[in-house]
């Protein structure tokens, strides 16, 4: 299966309110059969407070499981490993870099919030929807400064 320019909108929550806002994706796939397989795209945040807009690239592999422990007894599951890096512009981010790891979980194979999934098999609100789709280790930086 390939995907191309998937478009997906999510509220993002972070410690740093540099990091705080509404993401905006784009999903491209090459997926097999299970619906594992690389992925990439570009992604946008809006700093809450319209303080400023980060915009970057992703990239990375998502791969099926059927790990109870992983799936949060809810298997199967798919896990993406995912590489990010974006510049801010505007705002409290004007000129900062951003390098990221995230591990984000999903319950379909095409990739859902939970609150769909809890739609769909609860016909409501579950537990499911207070766990955090995906984790993001990273950090931002200054840029270098400039060389005379």
């Amino acid at each position: 299966m390939r995907l191309h320019n998937l478009p997906w909108t999510t509220p993002i929550e972070a410690t740093d309110p540099r990091m705080t806002g509404i993401g905006h994706w784009t999903l491209n796939a090459y997926w097999d059969s299970d619906y594992s397989g690389p992925v990439w795209g570009r992604w946008r945040l809006n700093v809450d407070g319209d303080e400023g807009v980060w915009k970057g690239t992703w990239g990375g592999y998502r791969r099926f499981s059927r790990d109870r422990v992983e799936c949060l007894g809810f298997p199967p599951c798919w896990i993406a490993k995912l590489k990010m890096v974006g510049r801010g512009s505007g705002g409290m981010v004007e000129g900062l870099k951003a390098k990221a790891i995230e591990t984000s979980r999903t319950f379909s194979p095409l990739p859902a919030p939970y609150e769909n999934l809890c739609l769909k098999l609860f016909g409501g609100p579950c537990p499911l929807q207070d766990i955090p789709e995906g984790s993001v280790i990273g950090y931002i930086r200054e840029p270098n400064p400039v060389k005379k």
